[in-house]
């Protein structure tokens, strides 16, 4: 199960990537590093989902991690705030 886990997780990761380098080139700065932190997620990603898969007892629980989880993240990770907002780097 892990295994088709981590394939379907990669074939996604590099379907992202290949929509972004149509916006913004296909440059990878360092291939081997971003080829490991693509298995490494998918694998984590994998195991948390059989893992909730294995734990949930009805359909609806399954929905408890998007909820309570990505939910929360995709707010505080920054993705809706405003670039101008952000400090660049070097500045005080």
């Amino acid at each position: 199960m892990l295994l088709g886990a981590l394939v379907r997780a990669t074939i996604v990761g590099f379907l992202v990537w290949a929509v972004a380098a149509i916006f913004i080139g296909p440059l990878v700065a360092h291939p081997l590093v971003a080829l490991r932190f693509l298995v490494l997620v998918s694998l984590t990603m994998g195991s948390f989902g059989i893992l909730v898969a294995t734990w949930s007892d009805k359909f609806e629980q399954l929905s408890i991690v998007p909820t309570f989880v990505l939910t929360p993240l995709t707010y505080l990770g920054g993705v809706f705030t405003r670039s101008t907002r952000c400090r660049r780097s070097g500045t005080g």
